[in-house]
């Protein structure tokens, strides 16, 4: 494997001395090597932004095929959202403990052997004889991939300005937005053509390699290649009298943990997230196609493309409230707010009109809306760092993004309440679930997500507090 200029072997688990590969000497005055940083971290983060892409694939690629799933291991609903939801609870736990390995242990080591986890359980889903073993591979998957989000944020932290976290995590959610994007029709014509088996076999040998990639490439701070950091480069730019220039305390966990978990915003962003990301996932992650085919008569390829529109409303929205947010706006809360009002209702108008039965041509849009409004969770999360010291922000990220829970509790949830509805239709060897049914599934959805506005409501303005 050759080098590539600018960075050494990280197979060698040394950094870089200043000096070396052509970086220049480290100083906090040195203008070549803070435009050299400013250059570099782009690279360094769409190494870890395709990490997270293959995040958002793997959370959504298995309800593609659910029905597949539910025939190749004769089981119903509720067995089926077990499986999926094992992602979402291992996704849920890791959070906290993401934001410590982040802290910790670094970026670099803990997304590389994440995702070559990840890589690693893809294959054992795809090539599982039994539903156990395909609970063994969702295990490592939903294991593996728990900890990239987390810890691409500290990157983010590490080696850009705080008045640029808010557009370069909607940058990261619109590239997670493609793995989901990619994660529907793509996943239900590959399904047709290769098989669903076939399909999760080959996602996992790129998911390895790109684990590969994350150890050779990815350094956790600028100063391991012997580069100033972003907040020496505002200093040199802007002088030491800059404000808004905090120093970086090293505390204890359990202290740090203390002060975070005694945040009233930490707690009001998860809320936020548990609710209005929550439903969302639980919907687009498992029972969309389901409902579409099963209501609408829709084959798996149709009802794909309106997952399809709901990954390119997120695609679109992600980078958009990003910088309307850190330029436009130059506020957290409103557009966070106004993304949680546009969530419940379209989820109210997936509920009532029609009895759970919207038209088709409504469906388009509604689905869109959905995921354009999802694009608010980099805006949560990035004011639940603002709200706590910037030493803790792995924690403080990694609590509030554990809001994923809510889809780990209601997966499984909704398919056991679809097969207390089932009547007994079969269609290719998987179950058909009424239109009532659904209606029950959506009114849950719909709850979950009010109780997400509250969150959203409750959260306090924090932007005034980054660096500007």
């Amino acid at each position: 494997m050759s080098h590539h200029s600018g960075l050494s072997n990280p197979m060698s688990g040394k950094a870089p001395a200043p000096g070396e590969c052509g970086l220049g000497p480290h100083s906090s005055t040195d203008a070549a090597a803070g435009k050299r940083m400013m250059r570099l971290r782009w690279w360094i983060w769409s190494v870890l932004a395709l990490c997270y892409l293959i995040v958002c694939f793997q959370r959504i690629a298995p309800g593609v095929v659910a029905d597949r799933l539910m025939a190749d291991f004769a089981v119903g609903g509720g067995a089926v959202g077990l499986l999926t939801s094992i992602y979402f609870y291992l996704y849920a736990a890791m959070q906290i403990p993401s934001g410590m390995l982040a802290d910790t242990l670094g970026v670099r080591h803990t997304v590389a052997i994440g995702i070559s986890l990840a890589g690693l359980g893809s294959l054992v889903f795809g090539m599982a004889p039994v539903l156990e073993l395909a609970y063994v591979g969702r295990f490592l998957v939903g294991l593996g991939v728990s900890v990239v989000f987390v810890t691409t944020l500290k990157f983010q932290a590490n080696w850009f300005r705080a008045s640029e976290f808010g557009t370069v995590s909607g940058l990261l959610m619109l590239v997670g937005s493609l793995g989901a994007v990619t994660a529907t029709t793509p996943v239900a014509l590959m399904a047709q053509l290769l098989g669903w088996r076939l399909s999760f076999v080959g996602i996992g040998v790129v998911t390895c390699a790109v684990g590969i990639a994350a150890w050779w490439w990815v350094r956790d701070r600028p100063a391991e290649l012997g580069l100033p950091s972003p907040r020496e480069t505002e200093v040199a730019h802007e002088g030491p009298g800059m404000s808004g220039m905090t120093p970086l305390v090293k505390l204890p966990f359990w202290t740090g943990a203390k002060i975070v978990w005694r945040s009233r915003q930490t707690w009001t962003g998860f809320l936020a997230h548990f609710g209005l990301m929550g439903s969302y996932l639980t919907f687009s992650g498992l029972w969309a196609v389901p409902y579409l085919m099963h209501v609408y008569g829709m084959d798996r390829v149709e009802a794909a493309n309106y997952l399809l529109a709901a990954s390119l409303g997120m695609l679109i929205s992600a980078p958009l409230l990003g910088h309307a947010s850190d330029r436009l706006l130059r506020r957290r809360k409103l557009p966070i707010v106004a993304m949680a009002l546009l969530t419940c209702a379209v989820w109210l108008a997936l509920t009532f009109w029609n009895g759970g039965q919207p038209p088709v041509w409504a469906l388009y849009p509604l689905f869109g809306a959905l995921g354009f409004a999802g694009g608010t969770v980099a805006l949560i999360l990035a004011s639940v760092k603002e709200a706590n010291p910037p030493a803790l922000a792995g924690v403080a990220m990694g609590t509030a993004n554990s809001g994923f829970l809510c889809a780990a509790l209601l997966q499984p949830a909704i398919g056991y309440l679809l097969d207390g509805y089932w009547q007994g239709n079969m269609l290719a060897g998987a179950r058909v679930y009424p239109v009532a049914g659904y209606h029950m599934a959506l009114l849950i959805l719909t709850g979950f997500a009010l109780l997400g506005l509250v969150g959203a409501w409750s959260m306090k303005e924090t932007l005034s507090q980054a660096d500007l």
